[in-house]
């Protein structure tokens, strides 16, 4: 009888400095269970923590700018400068990892869609007669269905014009056949 062949995975965790050993349990418990997904799992686990650490990074340029101002405020400039006028948020509708994960982008917020839900919202803009109209559906939309998106963006009303640019980029990228 031939003796059946194996691959043997070795798996390393690597110390890092300043982590608690609990946090080094939690990375090894992470990595056992690994092996329990299959590999799209593992690609939305991936974009998941890539997205965390973007976050973090995003972050900690957030507070070093803070730091910055604040210390130019106290150095003294008397020279009366105009205030910047905020940038309007940045929205956008993008593929996340594989071809059924999304990501709403509203500044630096990430609002995480699969497929089912994309094709949901571009049925009703699709069934919009107009942009206000398409605006107050998606929003009735996420109340119901996703009312975390309405939480997490800040979006407090139908007539949010963020909604009317989610509308937009609907109507205009995506069809549902």
């Amino acid at each position: 009888m031939a003796r059946k062949k194996t691959t043997k995975k070795i798996v390393t965790v690597k110390k890092t400095a300043g982590k608690s050993p609990a946090a080094n349990k939690e990375k090894g418990e992470l990595i056992t269970l690994l092996d329990q997904l299959n590999r799209e799992e593992i690609n939305w686990l991936i974009t998941q923590a890539k997205t965390m650490v973007y976050n973090q990074k995003v972050d900690e340029v957030n507070k070093a700018a803070h730091v910055l101002l604040e210390s130019k405020k106290r150095s003294g400039s008397k020279k009366s400068k105009p205030k910047p006028t905020p940038a309007p948020d940045a929205v956008d509708i993008v593929q996340a990892g594989g071809p059924k994960n999304f990501n709403i982008l509203l500044g630096n917020t990430r609002l995480f869609l699969n497929l089912n839900e994309l094709k949901s919202m571009v049925k009703i803009a699709e069934a919009a007669n107009n942009p206000g109209d398409g605006a107050g559906r998606l929003f009735r939309w996420c109340r119901r269905e996703r009312n975390d998106i309405l939480i997490d963006s800040g979006i407090a009303g139908p007539s949010d014009p963020r909604l009317r640019l989610i509308f937009k980029i609907l109507k205009d990228r995506y069809t549902v056949d």
